[in-house]
Order: C-alpha cells, then sequence, then structure tokens
C-alpha cells in the first residue's frame, strides 16, 4: 500500500507514556522511546511511507485558544507544519470539530498515584480475628449461657430442696442478683481461660457448663490462632482509592495544565468532587516538569494525576530502576474511559489508508501486546498492597502491636482499682 506522495510524512509529537517518551527540556527535546516507535515502524513497512518527527515545544495535545487558533499537536496540524499526531490523543467534542481523527489505538482513564503507603501497626487488631455479627453472635451466646446456667442451677436447687427426701448433699441457696453475678463471672472466665472454682450440682447444670466449656475452647483456640496470623501479617492504609476520598484527604494535588482534567474541574460546579478537587490543585507554574513533579510525590508533598497508561509506565520505570515498589496507583479511575486516536487535518486522505491497519492491529493483539511489554514490572506494583516491597509475607512483631490489649488491661486495671476504692471508703465510713 504505497502512498503516491514523495515527501516524508510529518509526525507532530508530545510526550505520552509509554506512547512516546522525550528528554526532560522542552528546547532540546529528543525522543527517548516509547511503544508508537514500533507502531510507526510496522505501519511504514506495511503502507510503504517515511516520517519524520516535529517535536511540539509546549507539550500540549491542543487547546483552543479564545482568539480561535489552536496550541500543541492540533494547532501544528491546522496550519500544517504536521500531517498527523504522533501518538494516540484523546478525542474531545471541541477537537473532533476541528480535525479529523482514526479509529481509536488504545483506551485510556485518568487516575491520581502518590507514594507508596507503609506497613503500620494495627492498634484495633485484637479485635479483627472475628467480624462484628460473630463478635454480637458471641456476646448473645455468652447472655444465653448466662442465662441457661443461672436459671437450670436455680431450678435444680428449688427441685432438691423440695424432693431431697432426707438428702444431706449441700444445697446451693445461690438466688436473685447474687447468682446471676456468679454465673456471669464463671461464664465470662471459662471464656478467658481463667481460673474460677465453682462447685457444680445436679446433671442439668453440668451438660450446660460442659457443653460451654466446649464452646469456649474452640472460640478460644480460633481467636488465639487468627489473632495471631494476622499481627504478623503487614496492615497497610491506603491514602485513598477513588476521587471522593481523595477529595476528603485535602492532599495538595499536581495536575497538568490544560489537560482534560485540568479543564474538567476548572468548568464542573464547585459541589461536586471534581470541582472541589480543584481548589486542592497545585499552581501550575511551580512545577513545569513530570520530573520534578515525581519529587514532590516520592517526597509526600503531593498527589499526582495522569492518564493511567503514563501513571504505569511511571511505575515500570521506578521499579527497574529501585527493585521495589515505590508509588501507589488509585485503582480506580478519576474520570471515564477516552479513546486515543491519531489525528489528521479534516478531508485527509490518510485517515481512510491508516483505519483498516490501524483495526489490523487492535484485532491481532499487537498494540496491546507492545503496551503491556514497555509496562511489564508496573504488574507487581499495580497488585493489591499486601506485603512490604522487597519483604516476605511476615513480618516482626513490635511494642504497637499490644497497644490494643496494653489500654484493655490497664482500662479494666483502672476499673478495678477504683471499684477497690469506693468499696474502701464506703467500708471505712460505715
Amino acid at each position: 500500500m504505497a502512498f503516491n506522495s514523495s515527501r516524508c510524512l510529518v509526525l507532530s509529537a508530545i510526550p505520552y507514556m509509554p506512547f512516546l517518551m522525550l528528554s526532560d527540556d522542552p528546547q532540546t527535546a529528543k525522543i527517548t522511546g516509547g511503544t508508537m516507535l514500533e507502531v510507526f515502524k510496522l505501519l511504514s513497512e506495511y503502507m510503504g511511507f517515511c516520517y519524520r518527527y516535529e517535536i511540539s515545544r509546549d507539550y500540549a495535545g491542543g487547546l483552543k485558544l479564545p482568539n480561535g487558533s489552536w496550541t500543541g499537536v492540533v494547532g501544528k496540524i491546522l496550519t500544517g507544519e504536521a500531517d498527523m499526531s504522533a501518538i494516540g490523543l484523546g478525542i474531545t467534542e471541541p477537537r473532533a470539530k476541528a480535525v479529523d481523527y482514526s479509529e481509536f489505538l488504545y483506551q485510556d482513564e485518568w487516575t491520581a498515584t502518590y507514594a507508596r503507603p507503609s506497613l503500620e501497626s494495627d492498634i484495633a487488631g485484637f479485635v479483627k480475628p472475628y467480624t462484628l455479627p460473630m463478635w454480637l453472635m458471641i456476646l448473645a451466646t455468652v447472655a444465653l449461657s448466662v442465662g441457661a446456667i443461672f436459671f437450670t442451677r436455680a431450678a435444680n436447687d428449688r427441685l432438691q430442696q423440695r424432693w431431697g427426701n432426707g438428702v444431706t448433699e449441700e444445697v446451693s441457696t445461690t438466688s436473685g442478683t447474687s447468682g446471676v453475678g456468679e454465673a456471669c463471672m464463671w461464664t465470662l472466665a471459662t471464656l478467658l481461660s481463667q481460673s474460677m472454682p465453682w462447685k457444680v450440682d445436679g446433671l442439668p447444670v453440668k451438660m450446660i457448663t460442659c457443653f460451654w466449656l466446649l464452646v469456649s475452647f474452640i472460640l478460644g483456640n480460633v481467636y488465639r490462632s487468627n489473632l495471631m496470623a494476622m499481627l504478623i501479617l503487614p496492615k497497610v492504609a491506603l491514602p485513598f482509592t477513588n476521587l471522593d476520598e481523595l477529595v476528603k484527604s485535602g492532599l495538595p494535588v499536581w495536575v497538568p495544565v490544560y489537560s482534560v482534567l485540568h479543564l474538567s474541574a476548572m468548568n464542573s460546579p464547585r459541589n461536586t468532587s471534581l470541582g472541589r478537587l480543584y481548589n486542592q490543585f497545585v499552581k501550575p507554574d511551580d512545577f513545569v516538569d513530570i520530573a520534578k513533579a515525581l519529587r514532590g510525590v516520592h517526597a509526600k508533598q503531593f498527589v499526582i494525576t495522569g492518564p493511567r497508561t503514563a501513571m504505569e509506565q511511571i511505575t515500570d520505570q521506578y521499579f527497574s530502576k529501585l527493585g521495589y515498589c515505590s508509588l501507589y496507583v488509585m485503582p480506580e479511575s478519576m474520570m471515564t474511559l477516552i479513546n486515543l486516536s491519531l489525528l489528521f487535518r479534516k478531508g485527509s486522505p490518510l485517515k481512510a489508508k491508516f483505519d483498516p491497519v490501524i483495526m489490523r492491529l487492535k484485532e491481532t493483539g499487537i498494540l496491546q501486546h507492545l503496551y503491556k511489554k514497555a509496562v511489564a514490572n508496573a504488574t507487581e506494583c499495580l497488585k493489591p498492597i499486601t506485603i512490604s516491597p522487597g519483604s516476605s509475607s511476615l513480618r516482626p512483631l513490635d511494642l504497637k502491636d499490644f497497644f490494643g490489649v496494653f489500654m484493655i488491661f490497664g482500662g479494666g486495671s483502672f476499673i478495678g482499682l477504683l471499684a477497690f476504692l469506693i468499696e474502701f471508703l464506703v467500708g471505712h465510713k460505715r
């Protein structure tokens, strides 16, 4: 499929990781890599055309100015300085009116990236072995056991008193609130594996207490084993998982100026999530390059936002350099999927020539294969955060793991001491 034109096509290029990557300085920028280099190599070999790249110095996809002119790649195409874009760009309504676009190459979405959260101790970990419904069932079972022991014991004592027929065995006369308290103390002591001497009379009472001993043994062993397993496994507090949580976190947000997210947030009502997020944006003039923005996010100065494909490429680069995951990518999207397509001038014959070939590249999986190969190392970092980077799945216990238990113990000791002092003062007064 040869082109009739003898001149080479001019491709307007801007950085869009991992599709096209440039050196840092916009004035002396050079193309350093990207999957679109391989894509255009395949296209040129199959379709028979030559091409060269022309870097757009403003690094913009294209923004329509008040005077009707366009910036970035769209501006280059409309003025004739470029024949088409070198990468797939998001299709917005103004761009669709200004230029033609090809079959989409990829689909992308906006997300946020922050410094990867570290492992921390869980002070409330001692209540985690059971879920809330399970704790409520245990509480109900304890209450049921106390009631069963008390009423069965009271009924047994009454029967022995009535039908004892001269039996000299000592019969418990515990009744009322003291009987309930005794049954409650014995039930809780058994559940907590504490020794409490108590004489049990009558077969019905012995059957119920034996059943409660078995239940307490099972609950205690399951609790201890689950607690130990949960303590030695790491706990990671994610900074945010969606747009609403990012807004609630109040973290400063770095966003590429005049990007889709920047314009959408700027034009959104202030009572919406995007509108509130606009108030958290860092001034674009403070950070003019992505390298400086990445230094800021590693220092936890702010969150950076961008297309998910770019965030995965950045994660891949840092994993390749450091050997562990240093960034956290928000699992949910901030904005819906956008199609990334090549841009042409209105009525350009290039669209009809490129569309069938792009469709074949998608259907055969070549485009997806090139993308996955470019972000292969990001796969490990995109998994749910459950282990410490570079370490095993277990960790040694530290003092913070026992703070919750210490607080319960200290609170119980304080209440016991307070009860003792009250009893002492009341007794001394009497």
